[in-house]
């Protein structure tokens, strides 16, 4: 699951991984396929320094997961969101997911988790990581490992079953700038197993107490996005009641890319004018 979570458009590789992983999963939606693009956008917004890195760190974390795992009843895994792979997984995956032991233990950046998801589950995970996301983004620095991201979704086991889980995503480790850099993840088998239960997912704030529900989307929901940091900061502006070329001024770019800009803030939002796509923006706290 968590390359849906913090797969981006980085380097050549990446790009090719993401589209890659676009295709594979979104074939039959082109709306869809923007919207794993757009989240990959969102995600470009993190600037790592590999040099500032100490990955001396992980093996740490690993020795304890491990003893921590004695029972191989759950999936843990630890995802690196500045190399976009998972570099921990735990036997779980096998014993569950009926992944191979082999790769998971010593490959685990090959396994393929995320195409075991149900299809319905997938988009909707997506979509509200991009929400949670955002929220993250704008916590300070000390409450950044105090925030938890839970999903409730359905997985194929390893009797190609389609079961329901409940995943928790949490940082442990920020770089120097405090970006999130590693991520732990927990799955367990959820005691709902209820086939058509919805997508459910909630975020909570440790360090503040206060908890974010996420209500599934229905399809032409999901397509208004969440905006890129850009896109925010010039709908922001729009609503202070700045004119394009003044926009344009404040942010050293061009009135052609201000307005473009402004076109796909419209299209996004499903709005019809600057007006409508402000009132929805701060309906979902994207402006203030």
């Amino acid at each position: 699951m968590m390359i849906f979570l913090y797969l981006m458009l980085q380097n050549s590789v990446n790009a090719l991984q993401c589209t890659i992983l676009i295709n594979k999963y979104f074939m039959a939606s082109d709306s869809n396929k923007d919207i794993m693009i757009q989240y990959s956008d969102l995600l470009n917004e993190l600037n790592f320094d590999e040099t500032e890195l100490d990955y001396s760190i992980v093996e740490y974390h690993k020795s304890l997961l491990e003893r921590l795992d004695v029972t191989g009843t759950s999936c843990i895994s630890i995802f690196d969101l500045f190399r976009k792979q998972h570099i921990y997984l735990s036997k779980g995956y096998s014993n569950i997911l009926g992944l191979d032991f082999e790769t998971i233990s010593k490959h685990p950046e090959k396994a393929d988790t995320d195409s075991l998801m149900h299809p319905e589950d997938t988009i909707q995970m997506t979509i509200a990581g991009m929400h949670f996301l955002r929220i993250a983004f704008q916590l300070p620095v000390s409450e950044k490992k105090q925030a938890k991201l839970i999903a409730e979704y359905r997985i194929l086991n390893k009797k190609n079953e389609y079961i329901r889980v409940i995943e928790q995503f949490q940082a442990i480790e920020l770089d120097k700038r405090g970006n999130p850099w590693l991520a732990l993840c927990f799955m367990d088998i959820s005691p709902n197993q209820e086939a058509d239960a919805p997508f459910r997912c909630k975020a909570i704030n440790h360090a503040t107490n206060e908890i974010w529900d996420w209500k599934a989307q229905s399809d032409s929901e999901a397509r208004r996005e969440v905006l890129t940091r850009r896109e925010s900061e010039i709908l922001g502006l729009v609503a202070e009641g700045m004119m394009s070329k003044e926009i344009a001024s404040k942010l050293f770019i061009s009135i052609h890319t201000v307005n473009t800009h402004r076109q796909r803030i419209l299209e996004k939002l499903g709005a019809d004018n600057s007006q409508e796509a402000i009132a929805y923006a701060k309906k979902l706290d994207l402006i203030s």
